[in-house]
């Protein structure tokens, strides 16, 4: 605050005045100075302006003459210089006769003390205004509060720093009767607007004192409520919300103090019937809705241990005596002494009779599928069975056809042989009669030597042939009926597998050419393999080359890496639909049901391939072009738990 505006300088009863020191010119003065005489008036301020110019001869600054001036006495007075500020003079006249006035410093220091004292008040805004409503006085808060420093408020009209907000002027009009009445404003909380432009909300509190002059002064201290008063708006804001979720929850919610319920919402209400007359401040027991009391002890003992329960099915009481099936949730909270606690049911009456329905329905539902299953199960037992018979007599015809197949062959060696003995037979009965009968000739000796050499060799050759067939028969027979793992030449395995195949398309107009790897060995099932080239050939004759005068397949064999063999089995037959690669190793797809096939050949094929020969097989084909079968085998099989069952078929 500035000297010249403070109470103490205006109040003080010693003149003071305070010149500018560069041209002399008054800028301020008090009342005492105001009070002396005008022709003393005068001639000081023409002595301090000539004083001022000519700086007092002799001296070199206005320092100096200040001091030299403070030891003289002009015009019956003392009068003494002080220096405020560079642009500042203080000037005190002490009129000769006048003693145990207060000096200004001292006075000024008092105002100091005064100051800081109302400064140091925490969170209060102190100011003070004289009759016209004028600040004398302006506390550090208040520039905190109302946004304006103490050189532009002092001095000037209250309702100009601080008007009211909205433009109204009810607390000018109140302080100004209070001024014409002499007398202190009421406590009162007022909007006001800072200096900034925005709005405080104030709590204000009045004295009013009188100064020297017995005039009226007051003093205002006003405490800063807009954080406050925010904070309350917000909280009402908040509880309005709440208010409205609690009372718009989908579940019927209460609150209850000490067991008196003193809210519930209006889903509360509409679930159990009542009116919010009947039920707010009355004990849970009184409204009669809890069915079980035993069980609502037992929920205020968990929430007392617990401090809430987790949701439970609890039976109600409606007001029109029906029941209702819920489930309850609750949280205590603590108000002092007493006990809160808040109640969160949902009816679940409908949602517990689905249930039921449904477990009933679902007891019905397994009843009917542990028959239906028994049934199926039944089924498939029969279908395995009738599978198993299929496969059995399958391998029964294969095995006859087989046998056929190698009768037919052997029939024209063991023929062969039985014409070339009995011719030889007829050549020695008419040798021997010759003998006997003393006829015998040496041309007809040699004839008959001729002939028996002749006859010896050819039935050497057909003999040998008839072996060579049994032999291979032999072993076919024995891999087949076995399934026996043992160690093998794949190409030589294979050619005995084809010489007993070999009927069964030597007399059609196809044929089967071979490119068969040499030096390839295998720890294997020659059985299986022997199955699966039968079926291959059956499936060709029977289905590729339907329709056609001549065809062919070919059979080819190939390393695959070290531990991996290739087979390619291909027809240049019809090929297969598209829609059937994907079902062809199913079991019992057959296109010839009836006539000839019965769907299970290449199911056994790729059972065989999988699981005894532990291979990979796929299948190519396109229509009019041709078939192939691929099979990647490895050279050592894995190792069975049982010896795989044999069996053969025709597919699709």
């Amino acid at each position: 605050m500035q000297l010249s505006s403070s109470l103490f300088f205006t109040q003080a009863l010693t003149p003071y005045l305070i010149l500018d020191p560069q041209t002399g010119k008054v800028l301020h003065e008090n009342k005492a100075y105001a009070g002396l005489p005008a022709g003393f008036q005068t001639a000081l301020q023409a002595w301090l302006t000539n004083a001022i110019e000519q700086k007092l001869p002799g001296f070199t600054s206005l320092d100096e003459a200040a001091a030299e001036i403070a030891t003289q006495h002009y015009l019956d007075c003392e009068i003494s210089l002080q220096r405020l500020a560079p642009e500042t003079l203080l000037v005190q006249i002490k009129p000769h006769g006048v003693s145990g006035l207060p000096d200004l410093l001292t006075l000024r220091n008092q105002h100091r003390r005064y100051q800081a004292i109302l400064d140091s008040i925490v969170g209060t805004a102190v100011y003070g205004y004289d009759a016209q409503q004028r600040i004398i006085f302006w506390s550090v808060a208040c520039e905190t509060l109302y946004g304006c420093p103490a050189e532009e408020a002092v001095g000037r009209i209250v309702s100009e720093i601080m008007p009211e907000a909205g433009g109204t002027a009810a607390s000018y009009i109140q302080r100004q009767r209070a001024i014409e009445h002499r007398e202190c404003l009421p406590n009162y909380e007022f909007r006001l607007q800072r200096w900034d432009g925005k709005q405080v909300e104030v709590y204000s509190t009045q004295t009013m004192i009188n100064n020297a002059d017995g005039e009226p002064e007051w003093f205002c201290f006003d405490l800063d409520l807009t954080a406050l008063r925010q904070l309350e708006r917000t909280l009402q804001i908040t509880n309005q919300r709440l208010a409205s979720i609690f009372d718009l929850a989908p579940a019927a919610m209460a609150v209850a103090t000490n067991h008196y319920f003193t809210e519930v919402n209006q889903h509360w209400l509409n679930l159990f019937g009542f009116e919010r007359w009947e039920v707010l401040n009355k004990h849970a027991e009184e409204i009669g809705y809890w069915v079980d009391l035993q069980a609502r002890a037992q929920m205020y003992a968990d929430l007392a241990q617990d401090g809430e329960i987790a949701p439970r099915d609890m039976l109600f009481r409606k007001r029109d005596g029906s029941l209702v099936e819920c489930v309850l949730t609750a949280r205590i909270l603590l108000d002092g002494e007493n006990r809160v606690v808040i109640t969160s049911i949902v009816d679940v009456s409908e949602l517990r009779a689905t249930q039921r329905a449904l477990e009933t329905l679902n007891h019905e539902l397994e009843l009917r599928v542990a028959n239906r299953t028994a049934d199926l199960e039944q089924a498939v037992n029969s279908l395995e069975a009738a599978k198993d018979e299929l496969v059995r007599t399958e391998k029964l015809v294969a095995l006859g056809s087989m046998v056929a197949g190698i009768a037919h062959e052997l029939n024209t060696p063991i023929g062969n042989s039985v014409t070339i003995a009995s011719t030889l037979q007829d050549k020695t009965r008419e040798l021997n009669q010759a003998l006997q009968g003393g006829g015998l000739k040496k041309s007809q000796l040699e004839g008959f030597a001729t002939i028996s050499l002749q006859s010896a060799e050819l039935l050497l050759r057909n003999l040998n042939q008839a072996r060579q067939l049994m032999t291979s028969f032999k072993q076919v027979a024995m891999d087949q009926s076995s399934a026996q793992r043992r160690q093998f030449d794949l190409r030589q395995t294979i050619e005995e597998l084809l010489e007993t195949a070999r009927p069964m398309y030597k007399k059609s107009p196809y044929n089967l050419v071979c490119d068969l790897a040499p030096g390839l060995m295998m720890d294997s099932y020659p059985g299986p393999l022997g199955q699966i080239l039968t079926n291959f050939i059956a499936n060709a004759l029977l289905h590729a080359f339907e329709g056609r005068d001549a065809g062919e397949m070919s059979l080819t064999t190939a390393p695959l890496g070290e531990t991996h063999v290739e087979l390619l089995f291909k027809d240049n037959g019809q090929g297969i639909p598209a829609p059937h690669l994907s079902r062809l190793f199913d079991p019992f797809f057959t296109t010839k049901l009836g006539k000839g096939g019965n769907g299970l050949g290449l199911n056994i094929v790729y059972n065989l391939v999988t699981q005894v020969l532990g291979g990979k097989i796929r299948v190519e084909s396109r229509e009019g072009l041709g078939t192939t079968f691929t099979l990647q085998l490895p050279r050592c099989a894995p190792a069975q738990q049982t010896t795989p069952a044999l069996a053969t078929g025709v597919d699709a």
